[in-house]
């Protein structure tokens, strides 16, 4: 695994534009959103992997195709 220097310079290199401030924000919302992650441990539910429907008549027509 990374050092932990080494993956602020990784950033830091994607990320060449940031302000001192704007950095630390990032920091916090990145850490935040690991603890958030961690602490869901998996459990966020079902995943919709249907297939995309084009357009609203194509909605409509497998709707009703749906409820006979």
């Amino acid at each position: 695994m990374h050092e932990p220097a080494e993956q602020e310079r990784g950033l830091r290199d994607l990320f060449p534009n940031l302000s001192e401030a704007e950095w630390q924000h990032l920091t916090a919302y990145c850490d935040l959103a690991l603890e958030i992650a961690g602490a869901n441990d998996g459990a966020l539910g079902p995943v919709d992997i249907s297939p995309p429907i084009a357009t609203l008549k194509e909605r409509s027509n497998r709707n009703l195709k749906d409820q006979s």
